[in-house]
């Protein structure tokens, strides 16, 4: 790739540009309801990666937040990227997508960016706490009263129920679609109008907001405010060198024309559950179940898999009957079994572990290096380890062996909008499986090639009376793409 394609590219340098002029448009949604909106991308310039989509949400009452680790991320169950009617990029699923690649995030920049821009309380931010809650005491998230340690949302992040009252936030897309992470679209370059479409969860409990403990029960009504939902992006220019010169474009465009290919990622999502077992498990044992989920890949280059194991909530027409997956995390967060959990995956009919993950440490070692920095070295998954696993939290022996034990697990003296800690247990329990050769995401063929046998994943868990619910499996297989230009068209590989 020449050093002007570079310019495409995020990161990389381009040499002899001459002077750069940035244009920021901010844009109104062509359609916008409670169920989706969509946006026409401009069509002139280089697009830069760091847009963002202005969102903003009204509760239907002052005792419904947003989600704990999610923030507003919850609200988007899938994005789109389209050119024309053709779907260029997709990620479905992305609410749960984005709060599980937080996980992998700094905890400083969660801290004081995150929890701004996006209402994602995944590191608290108090008051009057020594250690790493007080990093910096000029964002205060959360209010925190020392007398018995409870922690309520501060009111600058809880959301109000008018327009004039409640916050805005922002969706970055480079958070939604993993290609613009590597790569700026050359908009004003590409025949036919790109549109980004956003697709919103319906609003039932657990999906847009939580609420307070009982005896406050969620209510239905919490809408995304139209007036302020718009779409913010920055446009890049370049002026020629000198009046003789072919501008920047120009030169592009030329190159263009002779054809250009640039790899990027897209995400493959799919869904199955764990049932229920009620009335098959009993206090004290552990019935031990396996799920086998094949998908097919066939012909496609897999970077890597991801999975998340939310407790399902409970959507019913009785009020009393209504229950979110998680009362504080809603239905954004993954909890492992109480027991053992064992996960191996077959490509090409070939197991990937030479023997299953059967242990939490090496389940979590595989998932924090399904993402790394280009020195080669982990991002790893950053939360506490209580939130990754069980391992201490529960009763070894005994009559009560899997249950929570209260004094050993984040238990129930101290509370979040009246909610024990101890619901927090366990819930950042992510599956991973890393198949990149190297973290490079712009390197062609830096995976496994799948053949024509569908990818197997054999996950086995313990199911406990605390854990009879069903839960979904969630699962993500990152594949590549390859995007070409050439002559004013966009043809994009394996795309829907």
């Amino acid at each position: 790739m020449s050093s002007l394609s570079n310019l495409l590219r995020v990161g990389k340098k381009a040499e002899g540009l001459g002077s750069q002029r940035i244009e920021t448009r901010r844009i109104q949604p062509a359609q916008f309801s409670q169920q989706s909106a969509r946006w026409l991308l401009p069509t002139s310039g280089i697009m830069d990666n760091n847009g963002y989509v202005c969102l903003s949400m009204t509760s239907a009452n002052t005792n419904q937040n947003l989600p704990l680790y999610a923030g507003i991320n919850a609200v988007v169950q899938t994005a789109t990227i389209f050119n024309g009617n053709e779907i260029v990029c997709q990620t479905d699923y992305a609410n749960h997508r984005v709060t599980m690649n937080s996980w992998f995030g700094d905890p400083s920049v969660r801290k004081q960016v995150n929890i701004t821009r996006s209402g994602s309380m995944m590191d608290f931010m108090v008051a009057d706490v020594s250690g790493q809650y007080s990093l910096d005491k000029k964002i205060l998230s959360l209010n925190y009263d020392s007398a018995n340690g409870s922690l309520t949302v501060n009111d600058a992040f809880r959301l109000g129920t008018t327009e004039a009252s409640t916050p805005e936030f922002r969706l970055y897309l480079n958070k939604m679609f993993p290609f613009l992470k590597f790569l700026q679209l050359p908009v004003g370059l590409i025949d036919g109008q790109l549109s980004l479409e956003l697709q919103f969860v319906p609003d039932l409990i657990g999906n847009r907001v939580v609420s307070k403990a009982f005896p406050i029960t969620w209510a239905e009504g919490n809408n995304i405010v139209e007036n302020k939902c718009e779409l913010v992006v920055d446009l890049l220019y370049w002026s020629a060198l000198s009046p003789n010169e072919p501008s920047v474009m120009e030169q592009l465009q030329a190159e263009m024309n002779k054809g250009i290919s640039l790899t990027f990622e897209d995400t493959i999502a799919f869904e199955t559950q764990i049932p229920d077992v009620s009335g098959q498990v009993v206090n004290g044992q552990a019935l031990s179940r396996t799920l086998s989920v094949q998908s097919g890949f066939a012909g496609q280059v897999l970077r890597r898999l991801l999975i998340a194991t939310p407790k399902q909530p409970v959507f019913s027409s009785v009020a009393g009957d209504q229950k979110a997956g998680n009362p504080i995390c809603g239905n954004y967060f993954s909890q492992c079994s109480q027991g053992n959990t064992e996960l191996q995956v077959f490509i090409n009919s070939h197991p990937v572990f030479s023997r299953p993950l059967n242990s939490d440490n090496k389940i979590y070692s595989e998932l924090s290096q399904v993402y790394g920095k280009p020195d080669g070295s982990p991002l790893y998954l950053k939360a506490n380890c209580g939130l990754t696993s069980w391992n201490g939290q529960v009763f070894d022996t005994g009559a009560n062996k899997y249950n929570q034990n209260i004094q050993q697990d984040f238990g129930s003296a101290k509370t979040y909008e009246n909610h024990p800690h101890k619901e927090l247990d366990a819930t950042a329990s992510y599956l991973g499986v890393p198949l990149m050769l190297n973290y490079d995401g712009s390197v062609r063929g830096n995976g496994i090639i799948v053949d024509n046998m569908p990818v197997k994943i054999q996950l086995t868990r313990d199911r406990t009376i605390e854990q009879k619910e069903a839960y979904s499996v969630i699962c993500f297989g990152d594949v590549e793409r390859y995007m070409s230009i050439k002559g004013r068209r966009l043809y994009v590989s394996g795309a829907n």
